[in-house]
């Protein structure tokens, strides 16, 4: 089983880790799991507007 470095990250707690791995995988990669997470990272760092913008950014992006 493969492992992202930002789940690795993610599960360890270590969110400024995974938020960089995964705002590159979002340039990079355009993954529609990784709004998901970052939405959530925001919403574990009291972020809610920016977790919501993610979200919102993630449904432009991926309308379906």
């Amino acid at each position: 089983v493969e492992v992202s470095p930002w789940e690795v990250f993610y599960h360890l707690g270590m969110l400024k880790d995974a938020e960089k791995q995964l705002l590159s995988s979002v340039r990079h990669n355009n993954n529609v799991e990784s709004y998901l997470y970052l939405s959530r990272i925001y919403q574990k760092e009291d972020q809610v507007q920016r977790s919501i913008e993610i979200l919102e950014e993630g449904l432009r992006v991926h309308p379906k």
